[in-house]
């Protein structure tokens, strides 16, 4: 009976149109993303070549490794200590001879991996004995723990270094593999949207109350309806397991899989003696059990609260604080954060190394602790599935009159907070004609919303200490001493600067050559303490002398290739505050802010009144007040955001001048190296005045699109929905890893620096930049446009 009902259950969720559309769909999204991912890396590895024209170069190196490793590696130290030699005179490897280092490097890692993996265990084994002797096996919890820790990690790195060998060959495709880290999202809200359909399509279809008529009818089907999840879960990860695995083998093809997985360079510390065809399969198990407390977890809100709204954010809620949780540091060790979903999806993330987490003094792997938590949520949820998914009626009745209560409680709440201008029932005593007649309609809809405009006021606050805690300045010595060379050197490039440069660079090279020296000296007792002190504290100092002159050397060669391509030099920068400002990034308070208070403007008018129906069916009957309304909301919308927008600039740029040193701004944009694109004539101040124009510009498109969203949406929980993933989704795409998306960031629009030189990295031009904003502008106001013609006609 119950392998009938699992087949049944299976059955429903494969054959639902909604369902099968739904996977299709993510599945050709996580083939482009992966694509989109794996292209992007491998052309970057590729150094801009064909992935394929890079492979077959390799190969041939590969090749002549083979014949005679020392003279392999012998290439590879000519070619270095022939940039130290160009370096030391101002100068650099050519792009060919670049390009073959970056060949031979790439060979020499993947063909010398057993000398490699063996070097890197070894030293991971001393270090962790050195530790050892700075601890004692007694003492205080956390002592104990790292004692325990680090014997057990000298321990399994030691046994596990005798155990892998690695024949030279190859490495090629499996690091894209592993690395791809969107396919969790994607699967995510398949898992979501299949679990609450499971649990809820026979309240909605009816069928519920057949079941509910038999008596071991009720337990039996969920039990049936959570075996089917399971099943359905596991079927889903291998789809999207499978997809990854062909688009990456398609682009970049795999090298043999019966190798230790240690052989790929971000999975060297695993530590387990498997190949990396054990890994895929584990891999597998992982991504299914990840799917399966996330199904766990919905589905026990789906049966307890019967509601397809609360399923559904239960799943949203717990993905995205998972994805939070994973730049968390629990513990001193920091590897508590890898119990989050994200993790646990991506063998990459959560098997790269040994982890543990300390309880109560004891090492507990992570895959102990992994295990017993995904048992207690699995149980819990198949008992509250056996217990509550069909209540009997007395029990229905019980928490009917229960919800009841609550919803009398809720009601009498709100009639003590009334809206201060919502007309009361008309009798001689309360009703008042002229305290309503004159109200214009824009103070109406300003009252409307106070509770917005009471919580700018927190905003404020909040905001001024966000920018002043970022913009609070920390001088560090390598800053300071590179300020100290723009202060002499500072402005347009000359001759006169570059040899200055190439003295300091000799001065500062034979005092750091003088070390080997001076050491020997000292331990000969042929200099007291006190000389070599002041030559150890000279000697740090000119490290970062070097650190800051190695960075102007290459200025030098960098306005001397742009002078020769566009006849113009760039200027010697002190950059520190530029950067600041360059990199503040998304605005997500006033992000948010405006998100909520345009979805919610016209959101107010669909409320249901107590009447059954809402505000807008009176709207409705009117010809003039649809179009008057829609535009009186656009006014106080647009003129809110844009007052908004100035004052947290301000904020900013207050912060920003008061803290940092800005560069000179009628400098060439293009003096530093990530504007090198940028136009030719652009300086400085341009810039910052055409991205703050840019910025106010995708405000205030910002704010139409989502006012839009609410006026054609109507419903709270759909405008949110979607006002959510267009914030997030590409945002969520852009930082894991797949940085081309960033390009169709809106959340861009608050960022418009990072969108300015993501154009000159990608296209070598700011055009992109300028045509986005346009286009999303433009799209903004007929997108109004379109909603206005709605409203006006009264087909919304």
């Amino acid at each position: 009976m119950l392998f009938k009902l699992i087949k049944f259950e299976l059955k429903k969720l494969l054959s639902g149109t909604f369902l099968k559309i739904l996977l299709a769909i993510l599945l050709i999204a996580n083939i482009v993303m992966c694509g989109i991912y794996t292209y992007d890396y491998s052309r970057r590895w590729a150094l801009g070549d064909g992935y394929w024209t890079w492979k077959e170069n390799v190969e041939e190196l590969a090749a002549e490794y083979l014949q005679n490793p020392k003279v392999f590696i012998y290439e590879i130290e000519s070619l270095e200590k022939l940039a130290e030699e160009r370096a030391a005179n101002l100068g650099s490897l050519t792009d060919e001879e670049q390009h073959k280092l970056s060949y031979y490097k790439a060979v020499y890692r993947s063909m010398a991996r057993d000398e490699i993996i063996d070097a890197n265990l070894k030293e991971t084994v001393r270090y962790s004995r050195a530790i050892l002797n700075n601890f004692s096996p007694y003492g205080d919890k956390n002592q104990v723990y790292n004692y325990t820790y680090y014997y057990y990690v000298a321990q399994i790195y030691e046994e596990l270094n005798e155990k892998i060998e690695v024949e030279p060959h190859l490495v090629f495709g499996w690091e894209y593999f592993f690395g791809y880290k969107a396919e969790f999202m994607l699967a995510a809200v398949m898992a979501i949207a299949s679990c609450v359909s499971l649990v809820l399509n026979d309240r909605k279809s009816g069928f519920f109350q057949i079941g509910s008529t038999c008596r071991y009818g009720r337990k039996t089907t969920a039990a049936a309806k959570f075996i089917a999840m399971a099943v359905f879960f596991a079927l889903i990860s291998l789809l999207f397991f499978i997809t990854t695995l062909i688009t990456v083998g398609v682009l970049c093809g795999y090298s043999t899989p019966n190798t230790p997985v240690q052989t790929i360079s971000s999975l060297e510390y695993v530590n387990y003696n498997i190949t990396i065809t054990g890994a895929l399969v584990i891999s597998l198990g992982m991504k299914t059990l990840a799917l399966m407390i996330l199904g766990a977890c919905v589905f026990f809100v789906s049966v307890l609260t019967k509601s397809t709204v609360l399923g559904y954010a239960s799943g949203v809620v717990i993905t995205v604080i998972s994805y939070l949780s994973k730049d968390l540091n629990v513990l001193e060790t920091g590897q508590m954060k890898f119990l989050n979903l994200w993790s646990v999806y991506n063998f990459d993330d959560f098997m790269s190394t040994f982890r543990s987490i300390n309880i109560g003094g004891a090492v507990v792997e992570l895959g102990t602790v992994l295990a017993v938590i995904a048992s207690v949520c699995i149980l819990i949820s198949f008992g509250a599935a056996l217990l509550f998914y069909a209540t009997r009626n007395k029990k229905a009745a019980l928490l009917g009159q229960r919800r009841h209560f609550i919803t009398e409680k809720l009601s009498s709440f709100k009639k003590a907070f009334k809206h201060p201008l919502e007309i009361k029932k008309a009798t001689k005593e309360s009703f008042n004609v002229s305290r309503y007649r004159y109200l214009s309609l824009t103070m109406y809809e300003l009252s409307k919303h106070r509770f917005m405009y009471l919580a700018l006021i927190l905003l404020f606050v909040l905001k001024i200490v966000t920018s002043v805690n970022y913009y609070n300045f920390k001088e560090y010595t390598a800053d300071r001493i590179y300020k100290q060379y723009i202060d002499q050197i500072g402005g347009p490039y000359t001759e006169e600067k570059e040899a200055f440069i190439r003295e300091e660079y000799k001065r500062c090279n034979e005092i750091a050559a003088k070390k080997d020296e001076m050491d020997a000296l000292f331990w000969e007792d042929k200099i007291d303490h006190k000389e070599y002190q002041e030559f150890m504290i000279e000697h740090l100092t000119t490290e970062s002398q070097l650190k800051a002159l190695n960075e102007l050397s290459n200025l030098c060669s960098y306005f001397k290739m742009m002078y020769n391509e566009h006849g113009v030099y760039g200027s010697f920068l002190y950059t520190t505050g530029y950067e600041a400002f360059a990199q503040q990034g998304v605005d997500w308070i006033l992000l948010v802010f405006i998100c909520i208070f345009a979805c919610r403007m016209y959101l107010s008018e669909y409320t249901t009144t107590a009447s059954g129906s809402s505000m807008y069916t009176l709207i409705q009957t009117t010809e003039k007040g649809r179009l008057c309304l829609f535009k009186n909301k656009l006014f106080i919308l647009t003129v809110t955001s844009i007052v908004l927008w100035i004052i947290f600039k301000a904020i900013d740029f207050t912060c920003l001048l008061t803290s940092y040193e800005m560069p000179d701004m009628s400098a060439y944009l293009f003096s530093m190296r990530a504007y090198m694109n940028s136009f030719v004539h652009e300086n400085i101040l341009t810039h910052i005045i055409v991205i703050t124009l840019m910025s106010l510009i995708g405000t205030i498109s910002f704010t139409l699109i989502f006012l839009s969203l609410g006026t054609m949406l109507k419903k709270s929980l759909l405008v949110y929905s979607v006002s959510a993933m267009i914030i997030a989704v590409p945002y969520v795409i852009v930082n894991l890893g797949t940085e081309v998306f960033g390009l169709f960031d809106i959340t861009q629009l608050y960022d418009t620096d990072r969108l300015y030189r993501l154009s000159l990295d990608i296209f070598s031009s700011p055009l992109w930049a300028f045509i986005f904003i346009v286009f999303l502008g433009a799209g903004s106001i007929l997108l109004t446009m379109f909603s206005a013609k709605r409203i006006r006609r009264g087909t919304n």
